[in-house]
């Protein structure tokens, strides 16, 4: 009996422990899309550059943004056809 209560109770602090990363892992990841999402927006430095029509600067912008947020994976930045 005292052995299956150890038993037990590494396997319950096992899932504890791998839920625990996961919870910070997603954390730290939905942290780093907030601002990548904020420096694609309208306001931010990506933003800034698409409305003053910058466009030699855009591909740097985005290899930044892709640098400084190595976990995020592929982004892209839509532009969606007016009257499409």
């Amino acid at each position: 009996m005292a052995l299956q209560t150890i038993f037990h109770e590494k396997i319950e602090n096992g899932i504890q422990n791998t839920l625990s990363q996961t919870r910070v892992s997603l954390e730290n990841t939905l942290s780093n899309m907030e601002y990548v999402s904020l420096q694609l927006s309208q306001e931010g430095t990506f933003g800034q550059s698409l409305l003053f029509n910058r466009l030699s600067s855009h591909q740097k912008n985005m290899n930044l943004v892709n640098v400084t947020n190595p976990y995020l994976g592929v982004m892209l930045y839509f532009f969606r056809v007016r009257g499409k």
